[in-house]
């Protein structure tokens, strides 16, 4: 509606109609009023109501992220050619349910809101039914739902919302869907009655008159015929006319609506002569001569078409995804054969009381396919509903007419709670309030709701139910003692046809269902209500409560025309440590026999789609994902099915003390002795490589070699070893050893056990324990055979309780399976646990890597150093071991720098919305200083940030932190800030510098018991603290001053944009092993030495730069040439040009200290061929001649080439002493001034030099 004074919208608006909140969607279904004054972004399709995010949900994968960002939403959809960034959401100015909330605007409800128009009293208007002007500045609403009036009271300046209350509740409404206020000042309304598709007989457009004194009569007119053939003979009546106050009135009918009067008579007749449109009115008269009129459309020479769908039958039943026929029959007298291309069949998706459009087709039959998924909850009130209609050709002066016809068709799950009615059949002995009561329901097997409070006599029913080609029908049914019986009968519930009886048994409790079958023989076909009567067993008290029910199944093919195929997918794997391989099985069956098709989603963007039965994909990175196949038969029907794949981070081993990773090139023999070691074990690719040789200790054959031990430890311990062997052959094996000798020892392989050629699929794990040289394998020392789909890289285990051993096995590292036996500890003297490989005599030798070893608990295992340089493309989770809120898909190890996407949410004061990714390792006892240098330059929106932390939790850390504090969209900001918490409240002071570069920039956090000092530089090396009032700023905070954690972090707070922070290191170093020692630099030349003192040609001088063990690191390296400015060392300097130079250079590392200046002193002479060149003219006769000579006077042979404008001339291997000479003819009487170029080219200490001289002439005249 409009405001006409101000000009103001009044829109009511909808959100999905959902009827609960979805943890992988958003809210529940929600609705808005919204007083619109101003051009805004008012949410959809990222927030509703007071901005109630949405859930990022992405169609393509099926995958749910984060909630949107109602304060800054990004539109990154595929199909957006609009804004990304977009304007904060403007809050719904009214908003509710399908359910009152008791916490805003409770007094609405049913989800439907109408907006109308903003009331404006005009006193010039003379109607005498104007609303008054009390109504001024009042906007009309109508709720669409709940058939409900309302008015609005808006502030003075018709901007904000006052109050609201009911209006006309005297009146009948059915659905109200539009509202005006008319020149008269009087408010139209359209009722759309009910129904669908203007299959709405109750519909109307209404008058709303404010009456002062008289109350004007009420006409109603009516005729049994409005269409026919001419002459049209039609009866009408006024039953309904009448006078509220009772005053008498008198009719007056205008057939033809000429003015004139045709008939007094309260119900006359009249027979239409001539073909044509007629609008017969009625006017009713009181004794106050106040009048009221009523209007019957008449149309004759023309009937309307009679439209019928057969099928489908009103009722019949589906399931989503079917393929529906339907067909449509027409019969027009006037048109005759009836144009099928002109027969327009809607669909819509029913939901509760209204229904969406879907697709349209033409023609008189067809095929309707259902959708599979309908977009709404699974437990919602959902059915399809077609609607035919047909517009005839007219006849003469006669319009055209439109009839229709359709049907409504129900799901074959009914859920119970949507009944249609309810009561109590006469007769039933039930003491409560008559009919079934809405609960909520805990069945293990689904559902939100069922009904219940169902005592004798009660009953449900659904309308409209067609029985058609259904051939049983099953309850979901409980109850707690007593049962019940249930008939089911059509079209009455006293009186109607017996269809079946369903007898529930006590099943234990209210919320214990089970399925209870009514098998059907026969059943009536007609359409109509289908009513569930429950009486109790004789001997049961007449108040007693009998059963519940969570939905009624109809089961059979009803209405289907192609069923959906029937749909199972298995997974060999739902849950596993990523990178997770899942197979996919497939089964499907079609009922009609049609071929199928396959079509695969894993979840994944951008992830392949297969379109087999079977498929397989490896799922890379952590998280949950759903794997939907989808299956198509030939006709087009859809059936699908889901599985859910749950990918874990993989476990975190940690390897120190005792275990080993087995990096670098050779065994740490402090670590580990070797039985008959040789040449063929080998330490590469971060592996331990013990080929399979053609050995064995099984019994009395006692030649292995290279078996890595390390004593075992006293007590109780586990050793795990993550292994890969292709064992294809039998006996290729490797694994696990508890070894006292070659007689008396434990192991825990893999094994290949194929003796008839190479079969992988024949591997076992074998669990043995040798005493004395007998192995004991028995049947349970192996495994069944692995198949040749198990992994290759597998995991094997012994668990000691210091007296006896189990084995264990995994493919995952993750979920390990227990062999059945447990052996003695006892005969094995001096145990040593480690690593063997063998594959016994006559048998290919393959090798077999171990990537690690582990042992815990471990006396010698230490943490990690604190410091990481972040180098790898791993995230080191053994020194990270506190992290909060971990998210992998926003972290990542690249190109030297740990990179933390910024999340939505924050922790600043008691606003703590779980930012993630804060990126931390247990700190040391005692006094440090953290740092880290920082990359927040793609940070651009308020408080996105980024830097060191020490966290207790939430509400009590000390944060150091890089970040923007402009608005989005805004110049950036940026700002570095000291911050401390305790409890929830941000400490003083809170200092910190602002109007900053983007960077990047170094951060000091320094901690002195309770107190915690910043300092930032700009490159590492000059430190500012930040101060308050001139002093270094330290705030206070025992809450994290120990037994805290430290690290990185960042926060993205309301971000619309996630941007990613790059941390360069990080470095912890403790109060007293502070770095006070500078690096040292060395600087190298090349060529290495001088020829005789001097270069012979340019030097390229190379600075290398080291900081002592377990210092700071080299933050920079600076140099000058010849007394130039210093310049910060990126690469070789190349010096050049003869004579002496000098180059200084001095280092600086992370803590501050600066080497002394260092100098390197260079001389460069390049070598030279040695002439004397003179050139001179003169004449001959009338011709000038031009006379070069080159005189060697160096001490090797030279080429000599003459350069002249008169010509060249080159003289090879000119002797030291000797000359080159050539007199060049210039063919002309005058010369000008001018000179001669000579160069001198010679091999000089194994170099080739050449060296260029000019030789100046005077001018010359012969004439």
């Amino acid at each position: 509606g409009i405001d006409p004074k101000t000009g103001n919208v009044m829109l009511g608006e909808y959100g999905p109609d959902s009827n609960s909140a979805s943890a992988t969607r958003g809210p529940q279904n929600t609705v808005e009023w919204n007083l619109i004054s101003k051009p805004g972004n008012y949410g959809w399709p990222y927030c509703i109501g007071n901005n109630s995010p949405y859930i990022d949900y992405n169609f393509a994968t099926k995958q749910s992220g984060s909630a949107f960002n109602c304060a800054a939403p990004v539109n990154d959809s595929p199909n957006n050619t609009g804004l990304t960034n977009l304007p904060p959401v403007i809050p719904a100015t009214v908003w509710y349910h399908y359910a009152s909330d008791p916490n805003n605007f409770p007094e609405l409800s049913g989800g439907a809101p109408m907006g109308g128009p903003v009331y404006r009293y005009n006193a010039d208007i003379t109607a005498t039914n104007k609303w008054p002007a009390y109504w001024d500045g009042k906007a009309i609403f109508g709720e669409w739902n709940n058939n409900a009036m309302w008015s609005f009271q808006l502030n003075e300046d018709a901007t904000k919302l006052v109050e609201m209350n009911r209006i006309l509740q005297t009146l009948s409404f059915i659905k109200p869907m539009d509202m005006k206020f008319g020149p008269d000042g009087a408010l139209y309304l359209i009722e759309w009655g009910s129904g669908f598709n203007g299959n709405n007989t109750d519909s109307g457009v209404y008058r709303v008159d404010y009456i002062k004194g008289v109350r004007p009569p009420v006409a109603r007119a009516a005729a049994d015929k409005t269409d026919g053939p001419a002459p049209l003979a039609v009866k009408f009546s006024s039953e309904g006319s009448r006078d509220p106050d009772g005053k008498a009135i008198t009719y007056a009918w205008d057939f033809d609506a000429d003015g004139t009067v045709d008939s007094t008579d309260p119900n006359p007749a009249h027979t239409y002569t001539t073909a044509g449109n007629y609008n017969a009115v009625l006017t009713i008269k009181n004794t106050d001569n106040v009048t009221a009129t009523a209007s019957v459309p008449i149309v004759a020479g023309n009937t309307r078409p009679t439209v019928t769908l057969v099928p489908p039958p009103d009722g019949g039943f589906f399931e989503f995804g079917d393929q529906v026929k339907y067909k449509v029959v027409v019969t027009d007298p006037e048109d005759g054969t009836i144009d099928c291309d002109k027969v327009q069949v809607q669909a819509f998706l029913g939901h509760d009381s209204h229904g969406h459009p879907l697709d349209q087709h033409n023609g008189c039959e067809g095929v309707i396919q259902t959708l599979t998924d309908s977009g709404h909850g699974t437990y919602d009130n959902l059915y399809y509903a077609l609607a035919a209609t047909y517009t005839d050709k007219g006849a003469g002066a006669a319009k055209p007419l439109t009839g229709q016809g359709s049907v409504v068709l129900q799901p074959k799950r009914k859920q119970a709670e949507h009944f249609s009615q309810t009561g109590r059949v006469a007769g039933g002995k039930g003491t409560d309030t008559a009919g079934v009561a809405i609960e909520t329901t805990s069945d293990t097997a689904g559902g939100s709701s069922d009904i219940g409070n169902i005592q004798d006599g009660d009953w449900w029913s659904f309308d409209p139910v067609n029985l058609g080609n259904i051939n049983a029908i099953r309850l979901r049914a409980a109850s707690n003692a007593s049962g019940g019986t249930v008939e089911i009968r059509q079209g009455n519930p006293e009186t109607g046809t017996l269809v079946g009886t369903a007898n529930v048994p006590g099943t234990g409790g209210w919320q214990t269902f089970q399925d209870v079958t009514v098998n059907l023989t026969n059943p009536p076909t007609t359409s109509g209500p289908l009513y569930f009567v429950v009486r109790k067993p004789a001997s049961v008290a007449d108040n007693s409560f009998l059963i519940n029910v969570n939905w009624v199944d109809f089961v059979g093919k009803g209405v289907t025309e192609n069923q959906r195929p029937t749909v199972s997918v298995a997974a060999n794997a739902t849950t596993g440590v990523a990178p997770l391989k899942v197979d996919f099985t497939t089964t499907a069956s079609d009922p009609e026999g049609d071929a199928l098709t396959y079509k695969w989603n894993f979840g994944v963007n951008g992830a392949p789609q297969p379109t087999t039965a079977n498929a397989s994909y490896t799922y890379t990175a952590p998280g949950t994902y759903t794997a939907t196949v989808t299956v198509t038969d030939a006709k087009g029907a859809v059936g699908s099915a889901q599985v859910q794949v749950k990918v874990n981070t993989p476990a975190t081993v940690c390897l120190s003390g005792r275990s080993d990773d087995f990096l670098g090139t050779q065994l740490d023999h402090d670590r580990w002795s070797v039985i008959r070691e040789n040449q063929d074990l080998r330490v590469a690719d971060g592996s331990l490589i013990i080929p399979t040789s053609t050995t064995d200790i099984y019994q009395t054959t006692n030649n292995t070699p290279n078996i890595v031990v390390q004593p075992a430890p006293a007590g109780a311990w586990t050793a795990t070893a993550k292994l890969t062997l292709k064992a294809q052959d039998a006996y290729q094996q490797a694994g696990l050893v508890i070894y006292g000798d070659d007689d008396n020892y434990a192991k825990m392989v893999l094994q290949g056990r194929s003796t008839n050629g190479s079969n992988h699929a024949n591997r076992v794990f074998q669990f043995i324990r040798e005493d004395k040289g007998a192995p004991n394998e028995v049947t349970a020392s192996n495994t069944a055979q692995l198949g040749d789909a198990y992994p290759d890289t597998v995991y094997v285990r012994f668990v000691s309780d210091g007296t006896n051993i189990t084995a264990h096995y995994s493919s995952d590292g993750t979920n390990f399976t227990a062999m059945s036996e447990t052996k003695p500890l006892a005969g094995i003297s001096n145990p040593k646990i480690g690593l063997i490989s063998l594959a016994g005599a006559n048998h290919p030798v393959v090798d077999a890597a171990f990537d690690w070893f582990q042992i815990t608990p471990d006396d010698k295992a230490g943490p990690p150093a604190p410091d990481d340089e972040f180098n790898g493309t791993t995230l080191d989770t053994c020194r990270w071991s506190a992290n909060v809120r971990y998210d992998a898909t926003a972290a990542r190890v690249t190109g030297g720098n740990l990179e933390l996407d910024t999340t939505t949410g924050d922790i600043y004061g008691t606003t703590n919305s779980g930012p993630k990714n804060f990126i931390l390792q247990t700190a040391p006892s005692g006094d440090w200083t953290l740092e880290t240098k920082v990359d927040g330059s793609a940070l651009s929106e308020q408080y996105q940030q980024g830097g060191l932390i020490v966290y207790g939790d939430d509400d009590n850390y000390v944060k150091f932190d890089f970040l923007t504090t402009n608005a989005a969209g805004s110049t950036v900001a940026r700002t570095i800030e000291l911050r401390s918490e305790v409890g929830g409240t941000v400490q003083n002071p809170q200092p910190q510098v602002n109007n900053l570069t983007a960077g990047p920039y170094w951060l000091r956090l320094k901690k002195v018991g309770d107190s915690f000092t910043g300092a930032y530089s700009s490159n590492g090396t000059t430190w500012t603290d930040l101060t308050t009032s001139g002093a270094v700023a330290v705030v206070k905070n025992s809450a994290v001053a120990n037994a805290s954690k430290v690290g990185v972090y960042t926060i993205g707070t309301n971000q619309g944009a996630s941007k990613t922070v790059k941390f360069d290191y990080f470095k912890l170093v403790k109060a007293g092993s502070e770095d006070k020692t500078a690096p040292v630099t060395t600087a190298t030349t090349d060529p290495a030495q001088p020829d005789n003192g001097s270069f012979t040609g340019p030097v390229t001088v190379t600075l290398k730069a080291v900081d002592e063990t377990g210092g700071s690191g080299v933050a920079k390296t600076e140099y000058a040439l010849d007394s130039g400015a210093w310049t910060a060392y990126t690469a070789p300097v190349t010096v050049s040009g003869d004579g002496q130079h000098e180059v200084t250079y001095r280092s600086t590392d992370k803590a501050g200290n600066v080497e002394a200046t260092k100098s390197l002193k260079l001389t460069i002479a390049t070598p030279k061929v040695k002439l004397t060149v003179t050139a001179a003219t003169r004449c001959i006769g009338t011709t000038a001649y031009l006379a070069v000579t080159a005189v060697n006077d160096g001490d090797v042979p030279a080429t000599i080439v003459l350069n002249t404008a008169f010509g060249n001339k080159t003289v090879t291997d000119v002797a030291p002493g000797k000359q080159a000479y050539q007199s060049f003819n210039t063919r002309t009487a005058q010369v000008a001034a001018g000179k001669a170029t000579v160069t001198g080219t010679a091999t000089i200490g194994g170099k080739q030099v050449t060296t260029s001289y000019d030789a100046a002439y005077a001018a010359a005249s012969c004439s």
